[in-house]
């Protein structure tokens, strides 16, 4: 492993700055009926001042309103079929020629439905050619102005006419196509150009590994629409939310990691190059994918305003939530543990994320804070550096000292241990000791601590043991901004020798 490189960051990402712990969460609105918040909708309007936009949350009772924080959310749209697969949805907006602009649902359990902005309504639009109608429809995507549609159970996809969002729809059934089985799992839209230019492709993703990819203007005509590509990626996880559009490529989540579409249309090998995005975690990924494939919870998502791509992992049952969290600076993956995390996007250039019940907003330096009766938590956060053989492969080195370097808003409550010889476990913290925080209005005046300016921050630190290759494992309560910029390290090694880097 490279120098630069750790074997895990856990709530503590690499960034241009240092390895940062990450943000924390703070309730945005609770109080649902039904079970987990399974999708966040994101709504911005036409107008200038924002009052237009909106936030959705659905479960399985409905979609409610929680364009503010709120403990009492508004239910705006109640579900016919309250099923465990009502809730999980995908969305886009879509503008028809006549100018009405609208939000475009499809409900796993309870088919197509929009929100149009001029009426505030929820409203099940007439669909005709599928034999349920809009009831049937539990995927849709927009593609050069043509809104499609797959079917439940079926290889079917359906298509608008240009430029309008309802009515009658034409079949393309891509079954003869799917080489490895299964049925129609995504559409998307995928540009080399980063815009919206001729070369706009539309990929297909089947539920057995199938990508299919189709250029073109009007499926009605072979002459002018057609397959360009087919390719395998191996099995795709629960639900729907495997694909995610970012610049100029496509990203698919799969058994073989986070596969790029670019990379596998100029003839990449997904499970092996290793100029994939996943490359480096993808031994993890693919573990978590194997343990929990039928679950839904698997989710692709980028999150602009932090500049990460994040893939959401569906809960196990006595663990801690996870996620794989991707620096687009850095191009660094690290881990986030313990964000309740279903779903999440980004809305009025903030993060959001469904859980439990819940609705929160990533946001701050503390865990767990919430709308009424605050009781935040610390970010427990570790790390463990890549191994090192101090410039002498077969000689024992002996650590005396290490000396770990911080800018952050109070003194770092953290420990430090010298690790050898590939060990892989992970420093648990003893104790929670150093500066806090508290929450203004609550905290004693010249008693509690508030955030302040950030400041440097570094203690020289005993260290024991002896072996061949040494690492450092690190492990933090933070509850204020915190970031780690360098680590030094005191050694000797048995012909006593010292070295010092």
């Amino acid at each position: 492993m490279q120098g630069s490189d750790a074997i895990y960051t856990k709530n503590i990402d690499g960034t241009s700055l240092g390895c940062k712990v990450r943000p924390g969460y703070a309730e945005w609105a609770n109080g649902y009926a039904g079970d987990e918040v399974k999708t966040v909708i994101p709504y911005k309007g036409t107008l200038e001042d924002g009052t237009k936009d909106k936030l959705f949350a659905c479960t399985s009772n409905g979609i409610y309103d929680i364009t503010a924080s709120t403990e009492s959310p508004t239910l705006d749209h109640g579900w016919g079929i309250t099923s465990s697969d009502a809730g999980w949805c995908s969305y886009e907006v879509f503008t028809n020629d006549a100018g009405a602009r609208v939000l475009m649902v499809c409900d796993l359990a309870n088919g197509y439905r929009i929100y149009t902005e001029s009426t505030d309504l929820w409203t099940t639009p007439t669909i005709t050619g599928p034999t349920g109608g809009a009831a049937d429809l539990v995927f849709l995507a927009s593609w050069k102005n043509r809104v499609w549609f797959i079917e439940k159970d079926t290889n079917s996809a359906w298509y608008t006419g240009i430029g309008v969002f309802q009515g009658a729809v034409t079949e393309f059934n891509f079954g003869n196509k799917l080489r490895y089985g299964g049925n129609l799992k995504s559409l998307h839209g995928w540009t080399l150009d980063s815009g919206v230019g001729p070369d706009d492709y539309l990929v297909v993703l089947g539920s057995a590994g199938d990508v299919l990819v189709y250029a073109g203007t009007n499926p009605t005509s072979s002459s002018t629409f057609g397959q360009i590509g087919a390719f395998y990626i191996g099995d795709i996880p629960k639900g729907r939310r495997c694909g995610l559009s970012v610049g100029g490529d496509l990203y698919l989540l799969s058994t073989y990691g986070v596969i790029s579409a670019r990379d596998l249309l100029s003839g990449q090998n997904p499970y092996t190059y290793e100029g994939s995005l996943s490359y480096k975690i993808n031994p993890l990924l693919r573990a978590s994918l194997k343990n929990d494939p039928n679950s839904f919870g698997w989710e692709l998502q980028v999150l602009p305003d932090l500049a990460k791509i994040i893939v959401t992992v569906p809960k196990e049952t006595n663990q801690q939530h996870l996620q794989y969290v991707y620096d687009m600076n850095m191009q660094s993956w690290g881990i986030w543990n313990g964000v309740p995390m279903t779903t999440v996007v980004t809305w009025k250039n903030e993060v959001y994320s469904g859980a439990v019940l819940k609705v929160h907003k990533i946001t701050g330096t503390l865990d767990n804070v919430l709308i009424t009766s605050p009781a935040p938590d610390p970010i427990y956060w570790s790390l463990l550096t890549a191994y090192n053989e101090m410039q002498s492969p077969q000689m024992n080195k002996i650590v005396e000292f290490i000396r770990p370097r911080f800018v952050a808003e109070g003194e770092p409550s953290v420990d430090v241990k010298a690790f050898f010889d590939y060990d892989l476990s992970e420093l648990v913290r003893a104790s929670i000791v150093g500066s806090g925080t508290d929450i203004w209005d609550t905290g004693t005046w010249d008693a509690a601590i508030w955030g302040g300016g950030q400041d440097r921050f570094q203690n020289l630190e005993g260290a024991s043991g002896m072996g061949k290759t040494v690492a450092v494992a690190l492990a933090g309560a933070s509850t204020l901004s915190t970031t780690l910029v360098d680590l030094g390290i005191l050694w000797r090694t048995a012909s006593s020798n010292r070295g010092l880097i």
